[in-house]
């Protein structure tokens, strides 16, 4: 099959989700697709600019495309002509995919290429990303692999003007700062919060540096729990803290894009930041999830696991001797 000039890649999911499916996206467009179409949720997909060139999202979730899986409806006409104009469509979902390939194949899409993406508990050698590149690359010929990959489609999805606003707003202009998010998807790729705090006291007292809290509606309790051991500290170390609380994506990008240090849980928000900074020092923790399979992609990426094999183990077994020990190598501060 030659390379297509224009695809639809079906990728419901959250943020990470989206993430990682990076790679793919970099190697069509490296191979000669001119035009990107992502069926999925909008929200997940923040990061891209609304005007990134030959690229756009269509949300998963309304009525249009009911036709994928019942065979009773029918694609309303102006989603029946778009299908039409792709080459091919990539049907990222779980194995009983057959009616959604066969509806997109009567719709007029002239190729489609289902691959089943990795569940959260998968286990293994092979990255997230590899296993939703690879069948493309064996159909395609694609020759990326998915360790190739930092900026995916333009060279910079960061507006400079909005990271000045965003970090006079919070006080940052010239300062060094701490990033953080204690949250995640799932509770239990959550770091226990005190932890978390105790952790981010001890940082901030040795670095001198302010820390910007990021959190959303998921977070609530966690950041309940945070506040908790935090608002014990003395005065000038709880004063650092910054708080940015239900942040767009496009924001959370302009005011983390300058902190030399970040960390946080296995989540949607370490996977952009990862991929997102070059500079920056980023250590993620993981627990219940494989390292292997669910590592974020990016350059100074530490992973520290919860097991001392790197086997799958509670996030309560992870220690704050065993973190601060990995930020003090990374960062070359004595956080003893």
């Amino acid at each position: 099959m030659t390379a297509p000039k224009s695809v639809l890649i079906i990728r419901p999911g959250a943020l990470g989700d989206a993430v990682l499916t990076l790679p793919a996206l970099r190697a069509l467009k490296a191979s000669g697709t001119e035009r990107i179409t992502v069926l999925g949720n909008p929200s997940s997909w923040a990061f891209v600019p609304p005007d990134e060139p030959g690229f756009e999202v269509l949300d998963w979730n309304t009525n249009n495309w009911l036709a994928l899986f019942s065979p009773d409806a029918k694609f309303p006409p102006n989603v029946l002509g778009k299908l039409k104009t792709f080459d091919l469509a990539v049907v990222y979902l779980k194995p009983d995919r057959t009616e959604a390939e066969g509806a997109l194949l009567k719709a007029g899409v002239k190729h489609v290429i289902g691959i089943t993406p990795p569940g959260m508990d998968e286990i293994g050698e092979v990255h997230a990303s590899e296993w939703l590149l690879g069948p493309l690359r064996e159909k395609l010929g694609l020759k990326e692999h998915y360790r190739d990959v930092h900026r995916v489609l333009n060279a910079n999805w960061v507006d400079w003007e909005k990271v000045e606003a965003c970090l006079a707003k919070l006080e940052l202009d010239d300062t060094p700062y701490i990033a953080i998010h204690p949250g995640s998807g799932g509770s239990k790729k959550c770091w226990p919060a005190e932890r978390f705090a105790r952790m981010a006291q001890h940082v901030c007292r040795k670095t001198k540096w302010p820390m910007v809290l990021f959190s959303g509606p998921a977070d609530d309790a966690v950041v309940k729990r945070f506040d908790q051991v935090w608002n014990e500290v003395e005065p000038d170390i709880r004063k650092k803290i910054r708080r940015v609380h239900g942040q767009s994506i496009r924001e959370l990008m302009h005011i983390v894009d300058q902190a030399p240090l970040y960390f946080g849980n296995d989540s949607g928000i370490s996977h952009l930041v990862s991929w997102l900074s070059v500079t920056m020092h980023k250590t993620i923790l993981f627990g219940p999830t494989d390292p292997r399979v669910w590592r974020p992609l990016g350059e100074r990426v530490d992973v520290v696991t919860a097991s001392e094999d790197g086997s799958l183990a509670p996030m309560e077994d992870l220690t704050e001797e065993k973190v601060l020990a990995a930020l003090s190598k990374r960062m070359g501060f004595d956080f003893s």
